[in-house]
């Protein structure tokens, strides 16, 4: 894949899709990002977030005209941990197991794949750790958000998890047995990508076979969405809505609401659904 401005619904078509590597090229020849297996996702998940600082929300200049890379080894990279994630993102994702940091004549610093002499670039490995993010996690989306927005809407997400214990991938294993017969050896060998599907897929099919007849019979079928024939949203839907729907969906007060419907908040929603 040359590198040019990234297109990610043409990747999720060609490649994710089909649990396929993403070729790249690079320095001196051509790399292959590869999706994250179910066996290595535990690891994949708890080293990925050094994937996804939002370096430009720090509030200094030095680090906001830093590259991505050189903020991860100047800033990120100082201690152990973030070391040991840094190594399993290129083990796991990129396939590389020993590489050195270097510096260019521009005072440029890169990646060297030393066993198969590969060189990775700071805007070469700014494209390689989105289609990282963008291959192995579901709905992934890294475009930018109103810092104001996006912590109202961190705050409604939190509030509708309340009291819900999310199921552990163990769980997860057994439920999508029992539902398709799919054995838990045969889903640890699945791409974290299309096993994280699959369970969404499953819990979609669940509750509409079991909401569906109850809407149809208050005559409110056409309310609720197809669980195949889905009706197109964008990321902002369900976030920017009024007060008192809120009230009424979650069983809570207007003082716990965190997003009300005011000027600012539907303003900003009206701004990027454009």
């Amino acid at each position: 894949m040359a590198k040019s401005k990234l297109d990610f619904e043409f990747l999720a078509r060609g490649y994710f899709a089909f649990d396929e590597p993403v070729p790249y090229d690079v320095d001196n020849g051509e790399i292959y990002i590869k999706p994250i297996t179910v066996r290595q996702s535990e690891t994949f998940l708890a080293s990925s977030d050094i994937l996804a600082y939002n370096k430009n929300a720090i509030p200094s200049v030095e680090i906001i005209q830093m590259s991505y890379l050189e903020f991860l080894i100047r800033v990120v990279l100082q201690t152990e941990v973030n070391q040991a994630k840094f190594q399993n993102i290129l083990k796991y994702c990129l396939g590389i197991e020993d590489f050195r940091i270097k510096i260019d004549e521009n005072k440029k610093l890169y990646i060297v794949d030393t066993k198969n002499n590969l060189i990775i670039r700071h805007k070469q490995f700014e494209d390689i750790r989105r289609i990282i993010m963008y291959q192995n996690i579901p709905h992934y989306d890294d475009h930018y958000i109103d810092p104001e927005l996006k912590k109202a809407m961190d705050a409604t997400d939190e509030l509708r998890n309340r009291n819900v214990t999310m199921p552990t991938l163990e769980r997860k294993f057994a439920i999508i047995t029992a539902h398709s017969g799919i054995s838990k050896k045969e889903q640890m060998e699945m791409t974290f990508r299309s096993h994280c599907l699959l369970f969404e897929e499953i819990c979609g099919e669940v509750e509409f076979t079991t909401i569906r007849p109850i809407a149809l019979y208050a005559g409110k079928g056409k309310e609720l969405d197809h669980w195949i024939y889905k009706k197109p949203k964008n990321k902002f839907d369900g976030y920017i809505t009024e007060v008192d729907k809120y009230v009424q969906n979650l069983g809570t007060t207007n003082a716990e609401i965190p997003i009300a419907n005011t000027s600012q908040y539907q303003q900003l929603y009206d701004n990027f659904k454009k």
